[in-house]
């Protein structure tokens, strides 16, 4: 290598580094470097280009528009992290506004990192001042080592040496390191551009795939954690976790917020696409990146290397060389670890490296995934949390249709019609959601147009040989496929019976292959070593094909099923071919453990014969009460394929469908519904006798029951006479049975004749006594009848609102959103491109900065009133400007919205969205708008420019005019402009807003908005106290609900110590008159503006919305001052506002708590009938250490004669710990033989195992 190349390499390599950091500097707003690259800068050109400039804000700071200049021959320069148009826009109309040119005709923009490829910039606003060429004078570090080729030795050298002591960077770098980068990248972009769909041997572009993250809570975090522990819930929470909804986000929100993100989702949930589609994206943009396994991370730790040196060794591991730190340090942006829980025993310490790790490389991004059992939150708590959300059902078949598209094109529609069709069972589908893998093998079988299945074994049998056919095997003559398949039962089965020792290493491969080879041996009659080697053999099969998935413990591979209810399946399979007598005495002894339900499910659909069942049957009919194995066997019946369905079971449900429980009755209804379409004898006889009982409960149950028999056996004059009965009564019904069952009977109706009574009754249910999935059923019907238009026009008149309103309330949030667009369109202008777009992120990051579709309705329909004035465009560019909006982009964007929207199926405006979180900085802001413009944008009519517009107002506080502006609206404002001044008050007057905030506030001429009292607490100054308790009285003593609420919540939150004595006294007096007076106070409604009252529970009896009347604030405010008596919270509880009694109760709670003797006293009151009942209910939420020692007292209330006592008691048995398990059996043996159905009802419930308390008391 020739010297002058080895200058070049070191510039390069310290370019890089500085590009890298000063971005991710900009990104934590840390902005100090930029000013210290002006001199920087200054030295390289006037070393390269002798310019012989100058820094000119050491003259003047903040010079306006140029940062280096020489007065002599006119250069004037602007240095600048950012590289877009409409930065060089704005230094240009600085430079011509401040007269610069005067002094400084020739500008040059020297960006500190890469400038654009091209730039369009209209040169007619500044050619008669300025001489600015857009191809020469835009100056960037490569323009610098572009000029480096043909630079004097001497120069080159000193310009490297400065270089090196500036940025502190000595030692050169061989041309040989930087092969070493760009071969690992040629590396990482090929292994990263692409996803396999097992099975096919397909790949499809990466770009193509798209997965939606949702915000992870640090409590449901914690949560998991707590749950360790629990064999019941551990296991499902381990599969299932990532299921809640949340806020949901792009992918790319991890690329544009946060520099430090772990991302959890249980297995099989796509956490390394993920990483595949974030490198992808991130190397689309030019970054550097680099991915690797943290399993591989951590093998390498475990050999003593540090986590830096394990990180560089990961990444060649597969190269034919090695990276030293010096070649690596400053190359890359973003780092991509996949897979925390993979590292076993040291996953704590590498999650420790990992922090400490990026504490010492601030310029890196850092994106780590895991799954969420067993992660440790501590380690990186200061990464953002995210996690990978499901897929959504209603949006399953398009995101099929995309891969589809791309696997079988010319097949396309036969294979998105055979996939649909076969998805019709809704729990096969939520299986497809849960797992992108799994949902790669629906749609090979779909392609090969094979059968999912009617029922889930046979969905799950499919796939296990898909599995194993289509796999090519070199030990075929080591274990034949029978065996493969057995040792997976083996496994199933072994895994769950250790779930309880999930965590003490049981798991491992050695424990595994222990177990299964012991079987092997027994079931095979072959040698231990020939037990063991087929053993090993199945669980690396297993593990190969994704259905075992392999986890590190203690140093050890540790297996998990990659999806629960395949490995539950499996379990069953395998329970299904134990011998008779073994079978019958695992049942007896397991059939109560809620882990084994499904197991015992699916084993009842594998069995040939029905011995599972009989077993059930026989442990059911041996009880005193019922135990639940019924109902157990008869949901293993609904999964079995079989036309025959055991009459035996359906005789002892029909005996509990009689039952004078309602709970058992319903629940045995429920249980035999599972056994529609098997052939048995019904007993219609029994059925039609027991609808004429007088117990609603049964009649309901029954019918339910009748509707599921063959339609050969039903009378339709029995359907015909159940929906004329429920016409004339439709608000009866149990537990919603009777509607359900009211849906199912519209469905059997006969068309063809008008039915005058049945079509009366059906009008009457219509609307004011259905469901909204039934409206729809009865909709239907009256259509078919030909009652259409009637149904149409009580539809209006019960809505009141028409299809016609909401289309034009529709076309015109089209209208606004349009105008957004063409005012855009004015500010930017458009690039015309010839490809569609299917999102425009820069768009949707401008309107996530103006927070746009976060607003309400109303919000966007005020809209246009703010984007028909001038200062608008103001507005949306500084917006734009806060954001970091690529204006080159956007123009595309603009250009595609307004030419080719038009053909788009749905909203255009909507389709093309994407869900971003973008990253404002608001103090780009500062000087770049007129004042007045911004002091418009106060006043918007929307908060969708009114927020905004108060947030550039903070970043131009100090310019001329602006506090004037604000103090201005601050006393002649709405209310909309309130909520933006009374933020902006202490925010810009400080120490002057409080003075200023009292001044408003006493203010007898001007209205009282509760916007100013939100933002009272953050005021700042001295306190005028007979002028502040004035503004306190006034704030109570209004009319507004809102008013009396802020004055309330400022009181709460405001430091009690900081009154003067003179003060509290006056207060307090003033705090309880005025809640005497609400209690009292006639409020109208402000939503229906109809002047109706609002009632008790503080909701108007006219369009039954809540007033939210401040009553709760106020017990909140006397209980904090210690001020609100017991006795009256007593009262306070029983109160038809739910708002004062929750708080209340919450206070009275921690009083009874904290005070034993009061406890004591509220028992005996209770027992004396001298308070009301619903105190009970307060105790028996208190902790267990509170009630221990008052067993007798609560259980004596608890057998008492009042029957409410008596429900809550058993509604919160399951939280009493302080009750043991012999306890509880004995009280609810005695409930469910209750002379009350309800508590009967309820007692059965909780005796079945409902409320999670079964393993409390089924105990033999």
């Amino acid at each position: 290598m020739t010297r002058r190349e080895d200058y070049i390499n070191r510039i390069h390599r310290m370019f890089s580094i500085a590009e890298i950091e000063l971005k991710s500097l900009a990104k934590n707003n840390l902005n100090n470097a930029n000013i210290v690259w002006e001199d920087i800068t200054n030295r390289i050109l006037n070393i390269c280009f002798t310019y012989n400039t100058e820094n000119l804000n050491q003259e003047k700071a903040n010079f306006p528009g140029i940062d280096l200049g020489n007065r002599e021959n006119g250069i004037g320069i602007q240095v600048t992290r950012r590289n877009d148009v409409t930065k060089f826009r704005e230094t240009i109309e600085m430079v011509i506004r401040n007269e610069g040119y005067k002094t400084f005709p020739k500008l040059k923009i020297f960006i500190l990192g890469r400038k654009k490829a091209t730039y369009k910039l209209d040169n007619q606003s500044w050619e008669s001042y300025l001489q600015f060429d857009v191809e020469s004078d835009i100056l960037d570090f490569g323009t610098i080592l572009n000029y480096c080729q043909s630079m004097e030795p001497g120069k080159l050298k000193e310009l490297t040496e400065y270089l090196e002591w500036e940025l502190k960077c000595d030692g050169s770098v061989n041309h040989a390191s930087i092969e070493k980068i760009d071969a690992y990248m040629e590396l990482v972009k090929r292994e990263n551009s692409h996803i396999m769909i097992i099975g096919l041997g397909k790949q499809l572009p990466i770009e193509k795939t798209w997965i939606q993250l949702q915000l992870i809570k640090r409590d449901d975090l914690l949560k998991m954690e707590t749950s360790k522990n629990d064999k019941e819930t551990m296991l499902t929470a381990y599969h299932e976790y990532s299921t809640r909804d949340k806020d949901v986000y792009d992918v790319e929100t991890v690329l544009e917020t946060g520099r430090k993100t772990v991302v959890l989702a249980g297995p099989g949930m796509g956490k390394s696409t993920l990483c595949k589609k974030l490198l992808f994206i991130a190397l689309r943009r030019g970054c550097r990146s680099i991915k690797v396994s943290l399993m591989d991370v951590a093998g390498y730790i475990r050999t003593g290397q540090s986590f830096d040196e394990a990180l560089r060794s990961a990444m060649v591991q597969s190269l034919d060389f090695q990276l030293e730190k010096e070649e690596v340090q400053g190359q890359f942006e973003f780092l991509f670890l996949d897979g925390l829980d993979e590292c076993g025993d040291i996953r704590r310490k590498v999650a420790q490296e990992i922090s400490a790790w990026s504490t010492g490389h601030q310029s890196v991004k850092i994106v780590v995934t895991s799954r969420p059992i067993g992660y440790d939150f501590l380690p990186l708590e200061d990464f953002e949390h995210l996690e990978i959300q499901t897929l959504n059902p209603d949006h399953l078949n398009s995101y099929v249709e995309k891969i589809l598209e791309e696997l079988e094109p010319e097949n396309l529609e036969s294979c998105i019609g055979w996939f649909e069709k076969q998805l019709i069972q809704r729990k096969i589908r939520d299986l497809a959601c849960r797992s992108p893998l799994l949902l790669g093998f629906l749609l090979q079988m779909s392609i090969r147009k094979q059968f999912f299945g009617q029922y889930r074994c046979e969905l799950y049998e499919q796939i296990l040989m898909e599995w194993l056919q289509r796999s090519s095997r070199e030990n075929a003559k080591k274990i034949s496929e029978s065996e493969l398949l057995r040792g997976s039962e083996i496994i199933a089965f072994y895994m769950l019976n250790h779930v309880d020792e999930m965590y003490q290493g049981v798991y491992t491969k050695s424990k595994i292959v222990e177990y299964v080879g012991t079987c092997f041996e027994e079931e095979l009659e072959c040698r231990k070593l020939v037990g063991r080697q087929k053993a090993e053999i199945c669980v690396d099969f297993w593990s190969e094909r994704g259905i075992l998935d392999c986890s590190y413990f203690q140093g050890e591979e540790r297996y998990l099923f990659l999806h629960l209810n395949i490995g539950e399946f499996l379990a069953g399979k395998y329970i299904s071919q134990m011998t008779e007598i073994s079978k019958q005495e695992w049942i007896n002894s397991h059939y109560r453990q809620s882990i084994w339900h499904e197991s015992i499910r699916m084993a009842i659909a594998c069995e040939d014969e029905i011995s599972i069942i009989e077993k059930l049957l026989e442990i059911e009919q041996g009880s005193q009460l019922p135990n639940g194995a019924i109902f157990l066997a008869a949901e293993g019946v609904g999964e079995k394929h079989s036309s025959k369905g055991p009459q035996a079971l359906y005789d002892k449900l029909l005996e509990y469908l009689q039952s004078d429980n309602p709970y058992l009755s319903n629940k045995a209804a429920k249980a035999i519904w599972q056994m529609e379409g098997k052939s048995l004898n019904w007993h219609t006889e029994v059925l039609l006798r027991l609808l004429q009982t007088n117990f609603m409960w049964i009649r309901d149950s029954s019918y339910s029951v009748y509707l599921r028999i063959p339609v050969e056996e039903q009378d339709y004059d029995v359907l015909r006479n159940f929906i004329i009965c429920y016409g004339k009564n439709p608000d009866r019904g149990y537990q919603g049975l009777a509607k359900k069952n009211m849906e199912e009977t519209v469905k059997r109706l006969k068309i063809a004749e008008r039915d005058l009574p049945v079509i009366d009754a059906i009008k009457h249910i219509y609307y004011d006594h259905c469901t909204v999935a039934g409206m729809k059923i009865l909709q239907e019907y009256l259509e078919q009848v030909g009652e259409k238009e009637w149904a149409d026009e009580y539809y209006q008149q019960k809505s009141k609102f028409s299809i016609a309103d909401f289309m034009k309330s529709h076309q015109k949030l089209e209208d606004n959103l349009g105008m957004l667009v063409q005012i855009l369109v004015d500010i930017y202008g458009t690039t015309e491109i010839k490809n569609p777009m299917k999102i425009c992120p820069e768009y949707s990051k401008l309107l996530q900065v103006i927070g746009l579709m976060e607003m309400p309705i109303s919000e966007l329909m005020v809209l246009q009133y703010d984007l028909s004035n001038s200062y608008s465009k103001s507005i949306l560019k500084a917006a734009c400007l806060a954001g970091g909006i690529d204006v080159d982009r956007l123009k595309e964007e603009l250009y595609y919205l307004l030419k080719n929207g038009e053909d788009m199926e749905t909203s255009r405006f909507d389709q093309i969205r994407c869900n971003l979180s973008a990253e404002c900085l608001w103090e780009r802001t500062g000087g770049v708008i007129p004042i007045g413009h911004i002091v418009e944008g106060l006043c918007s009519n929307s908060d969708i420019l009114g927020i905004p517009s108060a947030l550039i107002a903070l970043a131009n506080s100090e310019e001329e005019g602006m506090k004037g502006g604000i103090r201005e609206l601050l006393f002649r404002g709405d209310s909309n402009v309130m909520a933006r001044v009374g933020w902006l008050l202490p925010r810009i007057f400080k120490e002057n807003s409080m003075s200023l905030m009292l001044k408003r506030l006493d203010s007898n001429d001007l209205p009282c908005y509760h916007e100013l009292y939100d933002n009272l607490n953050d005021c700042q100054g001295p306190i005028n106290w007979e002028q502040w308790l004035r503004i306190v009285k006034k704030g109570l003593n209004s009319d507004e609900p809102d008013v009396a609420k802020a004055v309330l919540k400022y009181l709460l939150n405001e430091k009690k110590e900081s009154y003067p004595e003179n003060i509290k006294e006056p207060l307090i007096n003033t705090i309880k008159q005025q809640f005497e007076l609400w209690l009292n106070k006639k409020v109208t409604c402000q939503q229906c503006k109809s002047g109706a009252i609002l009632d008790e529970r503080g909701f108007c009896p006219k369009c039954n919305t809540g007033g939210d009347l401040p009553l709760g604030s106020f017990i909140e405010v006397l209980l904090a001052m210690q001020q609100c008596p017991k006795e009256d919270l007593i009262t306070y509880i029983g109160h038809e506002n739910s708002d004062m009694s929750k708080v209340a109760r919450a206070g009275l709670e921690q009083i009874l708590v904290e005070d034993g003797v009061f406890l004591d006293n509220c028992l005996e009151r209770l027992i004396n009938r001298q308070v009301p009942n619903y105190i009970f209910s307060v105790i028996l939420d208190l902790p267990s250490h509170c009630l221990k020692d008052r067993k007798e007292s609560i259980l004596r209330l608890a057998n008492g004669e009042e029957t409410v006592l008596t429900l809550n008691f058993i509604r919160r048995l399951n939280n009493q710990e302080w009750l043991n398990g012999d306890d509880r059996k004995d009280y609810l043996e005695k409930m469910v033989a209750h002379p009350d159905s309800t508590v009967r009802s309820r007692a059965m419930a909780c005796w079945l195992g409902d409320d999670s308390v079964y393993n409390y008391f089924m105990v033999e």
